[in-house]
């Protein structure tokens, strides 16, 4: 009879686990901002990569368990040493030595080290045991972490669409055509006064052409919140976070305030009376609305192997092939422009937002539309003709001071233009006047981060929106003038002092009104 566990020693099996581990790992630190459609491939292309390291490792050294300790040992070298290097941004005394030429050698020499003892190793297999145990136990921990995810996601989103929290009935006028609605978010960017002053862009032209257009752009807008979920949230459920926070607790519900994005007081006002909901992939999970009637996406093939996703070129960047792709970028005079490029699922979806967008006037159906647009947010891609930007010494992932200032600049030049030409179709196309937001969640830096743009177009007198309007009273503001809603207008607060990754917090924070820099 064989003694318990005795296939932790006999069955050499590490190579697999320590080959499919960094994948899910990664995914697992990442889940809230991608979803599962990003794994099968990596875990296949993983899976592979371990086997053949095995065989081919199997074909220069005799017996499996001496194989499958090299195999594992080449793996966890090749698997983390993205990682190390990267610890130069967090060890900063240590980031002369997290350098390609110091790295690369030490990391040679560890596995040179590492080859040797075990070729010198009697017995392997109680080293064997120690492998697979402890590639067993960091395997078991992801799919842990990632089972609790995936519940934890599953019962908020379930309670998210089934909680009704406080709202004001909307009055729609007996036999007239009810207005689409469109809320379209450019994620970062800035109020016009900021984007002079600290990034020296004049975006006058494009503000007076919305203007001509019949939106009212205010002059002193500011956000409620400084990073995207709290501005989008407070947006679309016409409450501060900590209001909100505290009515999901009333309801007895245990779920993440940010569910609400997807399943917003908005959307089920609209809803109630007869609006479908259209929403586009915006590339984060969070905000994908994927129960929408209509969702509008890339629909890409998840097994094509024509070009990268963001999550894959994060998981290269952890590998030794690090060194290879950071060479590439610095040698090609067209890297971002490959069809491999990691950012070319970012550039498609933003072409696809922008050009899918108007097409949607045609149908006079009243909708409610959902569009989060990552630019001029980071990377900073686009030229201000909407091409590629495709020079070799700009780094993406660590831009000096200037690249990101005019990185942003470009980005802002290139999406006002295709904003503006993108409303122009819809005004045109629309049977009925619709409701349009445009707004920046927020800005770029700690000096400007609450000046964003904003720009409302509504039919009738403009004498209830107010140059210091913020995204918590957007809606209020709407529903009262055209659903007669009687809502409050709440206080234009903006706060400074909560960290978004600590949850929301709903203790005293500081309430800011800052004066916009022409002085109104």
């Amino acid at each position: 009879m064989k003694p318990a566990f005795h296939w932790l020693k006999s069955s050499p099996y590490h190579p697999i686990l320590f080959g499919i581990f960094p994948v899910l790992a990664l995914y697992a630190n990442n889940a809230g901002e991608v979803g599962p459609d990003v794994l099968p491939r990596p875990l296949l292309v993983s899976l592979g990569l371990a086997a053949a390291t095995l065989l081919a490792v199997r074909l220069l050294v005799r017996g499996w368990q001496r194989a499958a300790l090299l195999a594992s040992l080449l793996l966890v070298l090749f698997f983390s040493y993205g990682q190390v290097y990267d610890l130069k941004r967090t060890i900063l005394p240590l980031a002369d030595l997290m350098r390609h030429r110091f790295l690369a050698p030490f990391f040679l020499m560890v596995l040179i080290v590492g080859v040797v003892l075990i070729l010198r190793m009697r017995e392997t297999i109680h080293l064997t045991a120690v492998f697979n145990l402890v590639g067993a136990a960091l395997l078991i921990m992801s799919l842990g972490q990632l089972g609790l995810q995936a519940l934890t996601s599953s019962r908020e989103n379930r309670q998210a669409s089934e909680v009704r929290l406080p709202v004001r009935p909307l009055n729609a006028s007996p036999g007239q055509p009810l207005p689409s609605v469109y809320f379209i978010l450019l994620d970062g960017y800035m109020r016009s006064d900021a984007l002079l002053r600290d990034m020296q862009y004049d975006n006058s032209k494009f503000v007076q052409e919305l203007e001509n257009l019949g939106f009212y752009v205010p002059s002193c807008s500011r956000a409620n919140y400084f990073y995207t979920q709290g501005t989008m949230t407070t947006a679309l459920n016409m409450d501060d976070l900590g209001v909100l926070q505290a009515e999901i607790e009333q309801s007895g519900l245990q779920m993440d305030i940010f569910a609400l994005i997807k399943h917003s007081k908005v959307r089920q006002q609209l809803e109630a009376l007869g609006y479908k909901t259209v929403a586009f992939d915006s590339g984060y999970e969070w905000s994908r609305i994927r129960d929408a009637d209509i969702y509008l996406g890339l629909n890409r093939d998840t097994y094509a192997m024509q070009s990268l996703n963001p999550f894959e070129a994060m998981l290269l960047k952890s590998t030794l092939l690090r060194i290879y792709t950071d060479e590439t970028i610095k040698r090609s005079q067209a890297g971002l422009s490959q069809v491999n490029s990691p950012f070319n699922e970012h550039i498609e979806l933003e072409r696809f937002i922008l050009a899918r967008l108007p097409d949607l006037a045609k149908d006079p159906a009243p909708k409610f539309v959902f569009a989060h647009i990552l630019i001029p947010h980071w990377p900073y891609i686009f030229l201000p003709d909407g091409s590629v930007r495709d020079d070799p010494n700009f780094d993406q992932y660590n831009p000096t001071d200037e690249q990101i200032r005019q990185g942003y600049v470009d980005s802002v030049a290139f999406v006002s233009s295709r904003i503006t030409t993108v409303v122009k179709q819809i005004l045109a196309d629309s049977e009925t006047p619709p409701i349009i937001v445009i707004f920046g969640d927020h800005g770029l830096e700690k000096e400007n981060r609450l000046q964003n743009f904003t720009a409302i177009y509504l039919t009738g007198s403009n004498g209830d929106l107010y140059d210091t309007i913020t995204p918590v009273n957007f809606f209020r503001v709407i529903f009262n003038r055209v659903f007669n809603a009687g809502y409050e207008i709440l206080p234009d607060f903006s706060y400074l002092d909560i960290d978004p990754g600590e949850g929301v917090n709903i203790q005293p924070v500081t309430e800011t009104a800052p004066e916009c820099l022409d002085g109104r």
